[in-house]
């Protein structure tokens, strides 16, 4: 990955030359050497570590390399075919590094080799703090975990607090007022939606004095004008009449439905005052954020470990789709494993395919089969299964007759923006680093 590319994924870090390396740099010991290479990483987002080091026959260090932690591979296993859930993979071979080497008439260290240009997904500040390396806290922060400790807190979850203390419109909404606040009678509304990772996350919330049609008129004016007015393509909500008025109104394109706020509930206790009400929703909001920051962390930290290691399309998803996303991708792609293109029948199109899937555990001698259309030429692909339109990832039938098709990748077209690791940057990388 080009470091420029690598700096954007970053939240467009700006450099400045007192904190990059550059070869004849010069440093007074090792430590310092190591100290600076620490605050690089943790500026750039990528966690370090170290590498060979050479001494002399007086026990002084004459040369030495730092790296990034994801240099070179993880050793195979034999015993590997045997694991059903693998682990997570850490390392992509990553080439950045610096070599230092004393100068003997002086006793310091020189910077004699620098390489920059990473080949994986940098942190954004919101999740540097997470890196191993980073975890660094001041005797006040080592206080306040003491503190937290005192109060029932685990170390991890207090030194995530600290962290995120110190450092660091969705397509689909769903709106809810059943939130209720007994004591005062006021019902609370909370939009939530999916993030990039398909978990539930917190858009805004508000305290109603009533349920009119036009007090919900006023509620999702001003909550799209909070989001530069973009309308999200589907809104889900409870069976309200006054609520469904106003959302017709002022979000013509919506859907009723039972919305999907149940998590929430299960943490808000109705019997609360509202001061109180609204502490404990802020502590399940920050709840809910940092959860948000960890898997943000997780997917930028780890690569999936691939059933299939020889698939190029499961390769190259696997380096674009969050975790969860790619799970849920690697299932569809199993199945289609399973599938099978049935013989043509009179009138059917020459770009059209009936495809059914073999399942032998309920010996179901009839399969249920779909319509796939496509065009080798363009690279586009529908099936009447419409897991595409609701989920966002192609499915086993598509997956099926892109392999007949002879098209190892999945068409750049087929990759929602969304369900990537780089969901918030500016631009997408597939496999071969080109902008899709």
């Amino acid at each position: 990955m080009d470091s420029s590319l690598a700096n954007e994924s970053s939240d467009n870090i700006v450099i400045s030359d007192n904190w990059v390396p550059r070869v004849g740099m010069e440093f007074d010991s090792m430590d310092h050497a190591w100290n600076f290479w620490l605050e690089y990483g943790g500026k750039m987002g990528f966690n370090v570590r170290k590498h060979y080091e050479n001494k002399n026959k007086n026990g002084q260090v004459t040369s030495r390399r730092f790296l990034c932690s994801k240099e070179s591979f993880r050793l195979s296993d034999k015993r590997d075919h045997l694991t059903t859930n693998p682990r997570a993979e850490t390392r992509t071979g990553c080439m950045v590094r610096i070599g230092i080497i004393i100068i003997k008439p002086t006793g310091k260290y020189r910077v004699h080799e620098f390489v920059s240009e990473h080949n994986h997904v940098l942190h954004c500040p919101g999740t540097s703090y997470l890196l191993s390396s980073q975890r660094k806290i001041t005797e006040v922060q080592a206080v306040e975990i003491k503190l937290a400790d005192d109060y029932g807190i685990r170390p991890r979850a207090a030194h995530e607090f600290i962290g995120a203390h110190v450092g660091g419109s969705n397509n689909l909404v769903s709106f809810d007022t059943t939130f209720g606040t007994n004591k005062e009678h006021r019902p609370l509304g909370v939009f939530v939606g999916f993030n990039h990772f398909r978990e539930t996350t917190v858009f805004g919330a508000i305290l109603l004095y009533d349920e009119t049609t036009e007090s919900f008129k006023w509620l999702f004016e001003t909550f799209l004008a909070t989001h530069g007015n973009k309308h999200p393509k589907t809104i889900f909500t409870d069976q309200d009449i006054a609520m469904g008025k106003a959302i017709a109104e002022v979000m013509p394109k919506h859907q009723l439905s039972e919305s999907f706020n149940k998590d929430l509930k299960g943490y808000l206790k109705c019997a609360l005052d509202i001061m109180r009400f609204f502490k404990q929703f802020e502590r399940v909001v920050g709840i809910k954020r940092q959860n948000e920051t960890n898997n943000e962390f997780d997917s930028r930290e780890k690569l999936p470990r691939i059933k299939m290691r020889r698939s190029p399309l499961l390769r190259q998803v696997g380096q674009i789709y969050t975790p969860n996303i790619f799970e849920a991708f690697q299932d569809e792609y199993d199945w289609s494993m399973a599938a099978y293109i049935k013989q043509p029948v009179e009138g059917q199109l020459r770009n059209e395919y009936r495809v059914a899937i073999s399942d032998l555990e309920t010996d179901n001698s009839i399969d249920k089969e779909y319509q796939v259309l496509s065009d080798p030429l363009t690279e586009t692909i529908s099936c009447s299964c419409k897991i595409f339109e609701r989920l966002g990832i192609l499915c086993a039938h598509a997956l099926k007759v892109l392999d007949t098709m002879n098209i190892k990748l999945v068409p750049a077209k087929y990759i929602l923006k969304r369900w990537t690791r780089e969901a918030r940057a500016e631009t997408v990388q597939d496999i071969s680093g080109r902008i899709i």
